[in-house]
């Protein structure tokens, strides 16, 4: 038999014949495109799945400490999960109002 018309013929995950990167962390370049699915290797800016503490746009936090760092008083990071390899928008949390009272 001939070789097959992917990039790694003993694999079947991993063909060019995928539109994208399969953002599971298991360090292949699943669509032949010289890129492994490593976070921040060029597909995938996360695994898919993964959650993480965020900084919520539009809310104000206290200088200098940024997420996953403890925060006191009523302020609460939000949180984005992994979609296809990119961070969703950072959603909840509760950041200080703009004038203290």
């Amino acid at each position: 038999g001939g070789k097959g018309s992917d990039c790694n013929d003993g694999d079947p995950d991993v063909n060019p014949g995928i539109l994208a990167e399969i953002c599971n962390g298991d360090g292949k370049d699943h669509n032949c495109n010289g890129n492994t699915n490593a976070p921040g290797q060029g597909d995938c800016d996360c695994k898919d799945g993964a959650d993480q503490a965020c900084a919520a746009p539009g809310l104000l936090y206290p200088a200098g400490v940024t997420p996953p760092s403890a925060l006191s008083g009523v302020c609460t990071w939000g949180s984005q999960s992994c979609v296809l390899g990119k961070w969703s928008q950072c959603t909840g949390g509760q950041g200080a109002s703009a004038t203290e009272l």
